[in-house]
């Protein structure tokens, strides 16, 4: 046990906390809102795990000079690293009053950063009887112009009044509550519980999202920010940017590729029958009574539709006092709601899913008019839209690779034999990241990892979403199929975006030297480049197999590779059928 009090002695004394950071995203804005901080010690340390620590300061009695150490270095590493957005932290809230408190906020004076960028969570129990302390801490942090944030349970506890007096600026739902939210119910209601205490006043954060499929249900449940490994791996090294492909894996203009038919409204319209304008609102009411389980009715005039009367409309019209003597007679026209959605049967599930929130009506309980040619054909329920969506959002996501998000090589192939069967021009292009075995062996896989996922960002925003496809073979190779006819125009952008990054990825010495030392597959000493992409691209004109096209991408990225740095060739032979 002395020489556990002996490392942590050294680890404080000589500074040596390396905290890591993992991204909090915003789900609204699809960016890197700001970074949670995690308590680690040096690699190499007995006392590297958080656990370690926390337990050599407690039986040492020097839990305070561990907090300053980890503030000291959490705060230094996301300025040095000019990381954006907010920090988040856990404090004790004991640690916040009096002086610790007063030199945090000169420590970020110090760095020149707005106290409002430091977000302080309060780890509280419930039902411990400190609310006086947390109470005062809060507002000594107010005072300094920090944020605040509290975990569920907290804010759960608090009675109303506290509630809206302390408003804290977020709230935290740990991953006792997202793990496997997909199949749990009760964790769904309990998250719908919270939204519906906290109101607008508190952003909710979902912490632990390590799956699409808890991803998926925590957007379906309004969740407003989410942090957790399916985006990114906390790191000493983060991201500073997420692909946005990772909040919409294999979706929206892709599924046109997948080899399978876009899913059309049409397979959702239910029969419901319709009334007319001139129909009088005390007969339509009475369909209503003859039907407890009908919401909403179309109006139409010639089969066309001009409007949707709802069953609540007509119940709050029929409750008021002598509201049927008054308005059973009338024309029910004068109740419709005369602007209701109204969308083709050939319209894509995807397309009605953004008509749906622009509008607004994401409620379950909302009905909508589906038409074949503008005449009436059935009814829609936005629950069933939101429901397929998720559907196909989960069943994309188990060929998704898991680094990008991008489409995987079942999705590729179909997307290839898709465009091939409908005979359409396209062109695919093989990416490689150069010289990148060196850089991983020399860096580490969490860098690797970074530059692979920024070549997956660069890829989506080269494309257009509606026409081309990006995917992710495996490892650092990409396919991106365009159908869009400035395709090498996009491709030389992409090539001078990584270009402009990637001496980002080196330190100082390795920078200006133009690339690494590091040995080759022999063990022989040599000088790699920087990372730089080669792009093979090809216009398949007589392939009649996803087969013969990847053969001809990889020709093409052959050539491509054998030109140093950033390069596309583009092969125009033509080659026989197969």
């Amino acid at each position: 046990m002395e020489k556990i009090f002996q490392e942590f002695g050294r680890i404080i004394s000589q500074g040596r906390i390396l905290p890591l950071y993992q991204p909090v995203l915003s789900l609204d804005e699809y960016r890197i809102a700001g970074y949670r901080t995690f308590l680690r010690g040096p690699p190499e340390s007995v006392l590297h795990s958080p656990t370690g620590l926390l337990t050599a300061a407690r039986m040492s009695g020097k839990q305070f000079q561990l907090e300053k150490s980890y503030t000291k270095a959490a705060i230094d590493g996301f300025v040095r690293f000019e990381l954006p957005g907010l920090l988040f932290k856990n404090f004790p809230p004991s640690y916040l009053l009096g002086a610790s408190g007063a030199r945090l906020g000169k420590r970020l004076e110090k760095h020149g950063l707005d106290g409002q960028r430091l977000v302080v969570h309060m780890n509280i129990t419930p039902g411990s009887g400190d609310w006086g302390v947390v109470a005062e801490a809060m507002g000594h942090c107010r005072e300094l112009g920090f944020r605040i944030s509290l975990d569920e349970l907290a804010v759960m506890a608090m009675e109303e009044g506290r509630l809206r007096d302390s408003a804290p600026d977020f709230v935290h739902i740990g991953r006792h509550f997202t793990a496997d939210i997909q199949e749990s119910l009760d964790k769904q209601r309990f998250i719908e519980r919270l939204a519906a205490i906290v109101q607008s006043h508190c952003p909710l954060i979902a912490e632990g999202v390590e799956t699409a499929e808890a991803y998926y249900t925590l957007r379906h449940l309004g969740i407003d920010y989410a942090q957790g490994n399916f985006f990114s791996r906390p790191s000493h090294y983060p991201p500073m940017e997420i692909p946005k492909s990772l909040f919409f894996p294999a979706n929206g203009g892709y599924r046109k590729f997948y080899g399978e038919e876009v899913e059309r409204m049409g397979g959702l319209a239910r029969a419901v029958a319709h009334v007319e304008p001139t129909d009088k609102t005390g007969d339509v009411l009475q369909q209503f009574v003859q039907n407890p389980t009908l919401q909403s009715m179309p109006v139409t005039y010639q089969r066309e539709p001009v409007g949707i009367i709802r069953r609540e409309h007509l119940a709050d019209i029929f409750l008021t006092p002598y509201g049927r003597d008054l308005f059973g007679k009338t024309p029910i026209l004068n109740f419709m709601d005369q602007n209701p959605l109204v969308v083709e049967s050939s319209a894509s599930i995807h397309e009605v899913s953004r008509l749906i929130v622009e509008r607004g009506q994401a409620q379950d309980n909302q009905d909508f008019v589906i038409t074949r040619n503008g005449i009436y054909l059935g009814m829609g329920k936005v629950v069933d839209v939101l429901k397929r969506i998720t559907e196909m959002q989960l069943r994309d996501a188990v060929h998704a690779n898991p680094l990008s998000g991008l489409p995987g090589n079942v999705p590729i192939e179909s997307a290839i034999s898709n465009l091939l069967k409908e005979g359409q021009p396209f062109t695919v292009c093989y990416i490689d990241l150069d010289n990148f075995k060196p850089y991983n062996d020399c860096y580490g896989y969490e860098k690797g990892d970074e530059a692979i996922r920024l070549v997956a960002q660069l890829a989506v925003e080269a494309t257009d979403p509606e026409q081309d496809f990006v995917g992710h073979i495996g490892g650092d190779d990409f396919i991106l199929l365009f159908r869009a006819q400035d395709w090498q125009a996009r491709c030389e952008r992409l090539l001078e975006a990584f270009a402009a990054r990637v001496p980002d990825f080196y330190n100082e010495v390795d920078r200006k030297r133009g690339g690494l030392i590091a040995c080759d597959r022999q063990g022989r000493e040599l000088f790699f480049p920087l990372l730089s992409l080669s792009i093979g691209a090809v216009s398949p004109r007589n392939c009649a197999t996803h087969h013969c096209v990847a053969a001809m991408a990889a020709e093409a990225k052959k050539q491509a590779k054998k030109q140093p740095g950033n390069n596309l060739f583009v092969e125009r032979r033509e080659h026989g059928k197969h």
